[in-house]
């Protein structure tokens, strides 16, 4: 049987609560809880959050059109713009995101405060293996508590599981 590439309901449920606990003790780590639901809720490869060929992701990435609906721009495969439709809970992690960092609920288009920033160096992160490294993070710290609770399979599962699986995983939730 080829092997299942995404999370379970039950892993993903792990990983959001590990996060957002994380971002209840630390209000900095709001950012992670971000990335991760932005890779989810807008099916994004971590390579499209990254900067590259002159392009960055800023918060004016984030756009409303004039039906009142809201879009993600974003470099994607093959170096091609794309515009990503915005569903409600990612709207929601934006707003969440930017009352952590004292902004207002939405972006404007002239907002152009970097998306993601290392906040130890506070320059702005520029490469895939930092979102990995957060993403893999997290993914351990669901896979301990999935132990805790007995659910040792899906913890087995998750340690497996590699950034990629949140595209997967919201794509097959669609």
């Amino acid at each position: 049987a080829p092997k299942i590439r995404r999370l379970s309901n039950l892993q993903w449920k792990y990983v959001l609560n590990c996060l957002k606990t994380r971002a209840e003790k630390h209000e900095l780590k709001e950012r992670d809880l971000f990335i991760a639901s932005l890779m989810y809720g807008l099916y994004l490869r971590t390579c499209e959050l990254t900067p590259r060929f002159g392009w960055e992701p800023k918060m004016n990435s984030f756009y409303m059109d004039n039906d009142g609906n809201w879009w993600f721009k974003v470099l994607g495969k093959g170096s091609k713009f794309r515009d990503i439709a915005v569903s409600e809970s990612v709207l929601n992690a934006l707003k969440r995101y930017r009352k952590s960092m004292n902004l207002n609920s939405f972006p404007n288009f002239r907002d152009e405060t970097p998306l993601f920033m290392n906040q130890k160096t506070n320059q702005v992160i520029i490469n895939t293996r930092s979102f990995s490294r957060i993403i893999k993070h997290a993914f351990y710290e669901a896979s301990a508590a999935l132990i805790v609770d007995g659910f040792i399979t899906e913890a087995e599962s998750l340690q497996e599981a590699t950034p990629h699986w949140l595209r997967h995983t919201g794509i097959s939730k669609m």
